[in-house]
């Protein structure tokens, strides 16, 4: 006959043992809270972190973090998540610099097109001026013709002219600003070469001239781009930069110190030529001043002597 569970349990650990009662008596719960307490920091150290095992934790820690090798894992660490986190900015301003050559480029092209345009619409104005002619120093009064003021001009002169080559004349010019001179008369021809003919007598200016009255002159009639750009030639002359000026169907001519002959029509040919005697001033300039250095030890060197 079988014996009962109960009955071997009972003969080997009877349940009125101490040790069997002090393990029955702990629940699941205090198991878990004796295995967690276990090395865990007590009470007092959780209301006080300062405690002298946290501290010795944090001393390690600022040691370990002073180690050269740590800090530079550190600042490695750092300037990748920064890389990471600029990469988006790098590339929308990079995206933005891109845009902007591309912009300036664009930019460029049109004003290169739009100064060409220009440059061709002042070739076109000037040459629709080709038989006109200004005459500058003939007095101002009112009323007065100025076909006939031109006619006599051209007797004083022997140049043989009449009323029917000159298809208008006029004065020009705000009489506010020609406050002290009188007006320049501006005169079209039928022909472009009655103009050529009346320039080819300017030299006898000066010998018509009477007694009191002022210099009269002319010159052919430039567009305002191109009397700006002759003006500022004429002042170069003026400076002694270069070695002559004169105009001739609309063109600039410039003779340099270099005996070089130079053609104007376009800003950019004056700039050049503004730029390469600045280039040759400056280099003169430097010269001279070796020069005097030079001289100046020279003589130091022979007072010393």
């Amino acid at each position: 006959m079988s014996t009962p569970l109960s009955s071997k349990r009972n003969r080997s650990t009877p349940d009125n043992s101490p040790d069997f009662q002090q393990i029955a008596s702990v629940t699941p719960l205090q198991k878990r809270h004796r295995t967690l307490s276990e090395g865990s920091p007590t009470l007092q150290e959780i209301k006080d972190p300062f405690t002298p095992s946290t501290m010795s934790l944090t001393a390690q820690l600022i040691e370990a973090l002073k180690a050269p090798e740590v800090r530079s894992m550190l600042r490695e660490t750092m300037a990748e998540s920064l890389d990471v986190k600029l990469q988006p900015i790098h590339d929308k301003l990079n995206l933005c610099e891109e845009s902007t050559q591309r912009q300036a480029k664009t930019v460029a092209e049109l004003n290169r097109k739009v100064q060409e345009k220009n440059n061709e619409l002042d070739e076109l104005r000037q040459y629709t001026r080709r038989n006109n002619m200004r005459i500058f120093g003939i007095p101002e009064s009112m009323p007065e013709n100025t076909d006939s003021l031109v006619l006599n001009l051209a007797k004083k002169l022997h140049i043989e002219v009449s009323v029917n080559d000159i298809q208008r004349s006029h004065r020009s010019g705000d009489p506010a600003v020609y406050e002290d001179t009188p007006r320049p008369i501006l005169v079209q021809f039928v022909s472009y070469r009655m103009k050529r003919e009346f320039l080819a007598h300017r030299r006898k200016l000066k010998d018509i001239k009477e007694k009191g009255e002022k210099n009269i002159y002319f010159n052919e009639d430039l567009t305002k781009h191109r009397s700006r750009m002759a003006a500022e030639v004429r002042r170069m002359y003026q400076e002694n930069t270069i070695t002559n000026t004169w105009v001739s169907d609309g063109i600039i001519f410039v003779k340099t110190k270099e005996d070089k002959l130079l053609r104007i029509t376009r800003r950019t040919q004056l700039d050049e030529l503004i730029s390469s005697i600045e280039e040759a001033s400056a280099l003169l300039s430097q010269d001279s001043h070796s020069t005097q250095t030079m001289t100046g030890s020279e003589s130091d060197g022979n007072e010393m002597k």
